[in-house]
Formats: C-alpha cells, structure tokens, sequence
C-alpha cells in the first residue's frame, strides 16, 4: 500500500491510503463475517535511511 509509493505522495495521501487500507481490510475479514467500520493511518514515519537518502537528492537538485 505504502511501499511503491514515493516520500512525497506517502506524506500528502493519506486519505487515499487510508482508503485503500480499509477496503484491503473490508475485502480479506469479509470473508470470515467481520465488517471493519473504520482504518485509518495516522502518521508516516520514514526509518532515518529514507530521511538521508531524501537530503542527498535535494543536495544534487540545487
């Protein structure tokens, strides 16, 4: 859900993320009965690896 997309558009998606989230999770318990009311995410923290390698191509573009 999270993984193909960019630093950028994971930080300004939520919604769409959080929508994707809850029909994956609506989808799969479905099957066993269980509707899920409500999924959301409420915060993105990237590992340091992401924030590093985010600083190194804002340094090549100036």
């Amino acid at each position: 859900m999270i993984g193909p997309l960019g630093l950028d558009r994971t930080l300004t998606s939520r919604e769409e993320i959080n929508r994707c989230l809850w029909d994956t999770l609506d989808e799969t318990t479905g099957r066993w009965g269980i509707k899920v009311a409500r999924a959301e995410v409420t915060a993105i923290e990237p590992p340091p690896c992401v924030h590093d390698s985010d600083g190194e191509a804002d340094a090549r573009r100036t």
